[in-house]
């Protein structure tokens, strides 16, 4: 059975819609996001580092 508190919550919750940067810190807690987050993040570093590397070697020839 439901109480009259919880029934407030979630008409509450239900009523704000979550801002675009609240949905991704939620998605990003979840443990799945993380994982995704941190894969993404270690990818795009490494195309930093591989193109820093191309216009070194562009730079010098």
């Amino acid at each position: 059975m439901e109480t009259r508190q919880d029934q407030t919550q979630r008409d509450t919750a239900q009523a704000i819609p979550m801002t675009r940067l609240q949905r991704l810190g939620h998605w990003m807690q979840d443990p799945m996001g993380g994982v995704i987050a941190a894969s993404v993040a270690t990818i795009g570093s490494f195309g930093v580092v591989i193109s820093g590397m191309w216009a070194i070697n562009v730079a010098l020839n």
